[in-house]
C-alpha cells in the first residue's frame, strides 16, 4: 500500500533518501518518513528561496526518529559581531494524490517549534506544482483546495470550462467515469523570522508526529535474489545485505511481517550554515526489538534494545536519510 504523499520509485514503494556513507549497516529497527533540516532562507518571488548564511553556524544538531514522534534540537551560533535577523525555513514531505483506494492519506502535518524554549509560532506556504511549475494561482481562482487529497470533491463540481483549464495545464487528469483526478504534488514549507544575537548561542527545538510510508504486506523477501533488479535497489537505497534479507526471510517463513516502513529525513540542508555541524547526533528507534531495520550510515552502535545511535563531528551532510523497517505482527 502506497503513502499517498510520496512518489513510487518501486512498485509499492516510495521515494525517500539515504544518508551519507561510506560504510553501511543494518540493525534491528522500524522507521517513518521525516522531514527537512533548518535551512536559512529569504522570501522572493515564486515563495521561499533557501540560502546560504556567512555568519550562523550549527554548533551541534540532536535527531530523534520514532515512529510516534520526531524530535530535533539545533544549537545556533552567531559569530558577528551584529544580530542578525532572517527567515528559517523547514520544508515538509510533498503530498500527492493516490489512485489506491486502499491508501491511508495523511491531509496536514503537525509542527511544533521552540527557541531557548518559547513557543514560536509558524507561518506556512503551500504551493502546487506541475513539472516544477507553480500552479497554486489555478487552483486558488478556482478555490481549489491545494492539498489534492482533499480536493477531489470540489474539482468534480467545476463547470466544463474549468474542469478542461485543469485537464491541459496537467493539474488534473479525467478518470474512466469523469471525474477528476488531482496531479500536482503539494509542496508544504514551515517558516518564521528569527532573530541570531550578536556572539550568542540560542537552542531552536522541533517536534513533530512523522508520516508513516510503507507497503502491507511487504516485498516478497522468499524472492529476493542477490543481483536482482529490486536487490539491487533496494541495496542503493536503504543498504541491504544478505543477514537483512535472510532475517526478512525469517519474517516471512513464520508468518510475521506486518509490512515495511519507511523513514526520510532530509540532512544536506545543514550545508547551508556558515560552518559543518559540529556535533551531530543521530537516534533511530525501533520502538518493537522484534523489528528490523537497514539504513545506510557510518558508526552507527545499539544503545538500548531498541535505540541505535550514530555520532559525527564536523559533519557535512552529503545525501540524505532513508530508513526501512520489517515490522512484526
Amino acid at each position: 500500500m502506497k503513502q499517498a504523499f510520496r512518489r513510487p520509485l518501486l512498485p509499492l514503494r516510495s521515494v525517500s533518501l539515504t544518508l551519507a556513507l561510506a560504510s553501511f549497516a543494518y540493525f534491528s529497527v522500524p522507521c517513518e518518513h521525516l522531514h527537512a533540516n533548518d535551512t536559512e532562507a529569504e522570501i522572493g518571488l515564486g515563495g521561499l528561496v533557501l540560502i546560504k548564511s556567512a555568519n550562523i553556524e550549527i554548533r551541534s544538531e540532536d535527531l530523534y526518529v520514532s515512529i510516534e514522534e520526531i524530535k530535533v534540537r539545533y544549537r545556533f551560533y552567531n559569530r558577528a559581531n551584529t544580530a542578525v535577523t532572517t527567515h528559517v525555513a523547514f520544508p515538509m514531505p510533498d503530498i500527492v494524490f493516490s489512485e489506491d483506494p486502499d491508501t491511508p492519506y495523511v491531509t496536514e502535518h503537525e509542527f511544533f517549534t521552540r527557541v531557548d524554549g518559547v513557543p514560536v509560532k509558524t507561518k506556512i506556504e503551500q504551493r502546487a506544482m506541475v513539472g516544477g511549475r507553480d500552479r497554486s494561482d489555478i487552483l486558488e481562482r478556482l478555490s481549489i483546495p491545494l492539498n489534492p487529497v482533499t480536493s477531489q470533491e470540489a474539482l468534480n463540481n467545476l463547470p466544463r470550462q474549468s474542469r478542461d483549464e485543469l485537464t491541459k495545464s496537467g493539474l488534473a487528469k479525467a478518470s474512466q467515469n469523469g471525474s477528476l483526478e488531482p496531479r500536482w504534488t503539494l509542496k508544504t514549507t514551515y517558516y518564521w523570522e528569527q532573530t541570531f544575537p550578536a556572539k550568542k548561542e540560542i537552542t531552536i527545538d522541533h517536534r513533530y508526529e512523522p508520516i508513516v510510508g510503507g507497503t502491507v504486506p511487504s516485498t516478497k523477501w522468499t524472492d529476493m535474489r542477490l543481483g536482482d533488479s529490486l536487490f539491487s535497489e533496494y541495496q542503493k537505497e536503504f543498504c541491504i545485505d544478505q543477514d537483512f534479507v535472510r532475517s526478512a526471510r525469517q519474517f516471512e517463513r513464520q508468518q510475521q511481517s506486518g509490512g515495511e516502513s519507511w523513514i526520510s529525513y532530509i540532512l544536506k540542508t545543514g550545508r547551508n550554515w556558515a560552518t559543518p555541524i559540529g556535533e551531530f547526533r543521530l537516534v533511530v528507534d525501533k520502538g518493537d526489538p522484534r523489528n528490523i531495520t537497514s539504513f545506510c550510515a557510518e558508526g552507527v552502535k545499539k544503545i538500548n534494545a531498541t535505540q541505535f545511535e550514530m555520532r559525527k563531528k564536523n559533519f557535512v551532510p552529503s545525501r540524505d536519510l532513508k530508513v526501512l523497517i520489517l515490522r512484526r505482527k
